[in-house]
């Protein structure tokens, strides 16, 4: 029996990820309905998010591959520059290679910048989301705000900006959305595509970048 209580659990995971609904709300209310209860729920959530994971790595795989190319020339780059930059003994004289070159460099970087908040807000909610997860007001009341930002951002005219014209700054409010979709019932998905739209890019974009920032997310919270 709880054999099935957990492949349905994995099934309305399969389900509710790829859509702006919240997962973990939707867990949390099957999960009663269920009375599949246990002290580690918020632990099961999370490895119920491993599938997610694979399921995205497996969509974007391509996408994701270009990326790790990038990341990885950055990371040479930026050696070299550090190499150059001793041997002139800090004069900044040397040949210095740029970093920031490319759409996918670039993405990296608003990625790294985006997981800062979303990691400090992940740890300090960390107490809250797991007393969240073993009760339906909070997620309740988390699937409301969610409706009610999808609704806002409904209305809201298409924009036509990429992840390569998102400062810093928009990268940090992006992943400062992520950090608060901790708390069950609080679409992650929901949050990062909403915010991504107010930033200023246009929907294709918003949504792959989503799509990204939610591989460091759920690797960070199975660590």
């Amino acid at each position: 029996m709880i054999f099935i209580k957990a492949l349905i659990l994995g099934i309305v995971q399969g389900i509710t990820e790829f859509l702006p609904v919240s997962s973990s709300g939707h867990l949390a209310v099957f999960r009663q309905l269920l009375g599949f209860q246990t002290d580690n729920s918020l632990s099961l959530d999370i490895w119920l998010h491993a599938g997610t994971l694979m399921a995205v790595v497996l969509t974007f795989r391509k996408e994701i591959g270009k990326s790790l190319t990038a990341g990885g020339r950055m990371l040479r780059d930026t050696g070299v520059n550090t190499a150059n930059f001793l041997k002139s003994a800090g004069t900044h004289s040397g040949p210095y290679r740029k970093i920031l070159t490319g759409n996918y460099r670039y993405m990296n970087a608003m990625l790294l910048i985006a997981c800062v908040p979303t990691a400090i807000l992940g740890i300090l909610l960390r107490g809250v989301a797991a007393a969240a997860s073993k009760t339906l007001l909070i997620p309740g009341m988390g699937m409301f705000i969610t409706a009610v930002v999808l609704i806002v951002v409904d209305k809201v005219e298409n924009k036509t900006a990429v992840p390569r014209e998102v400062s810093p700054v928009k990268a940090l409010i992006i992943g400062t959305a992520q950090g608060i979709a901790v708390i069950p019932g609080i679409s992650r998905l929901g949050m990062t595509l909403t915010t991504s739209l107010l930033c200023g890019m246009n929907r294709r974009s918003a949504l792959r970048f989503s799509c990204f920032l939610s591989i460091p997310a759920i690797i960070g919270s199975l660590i």
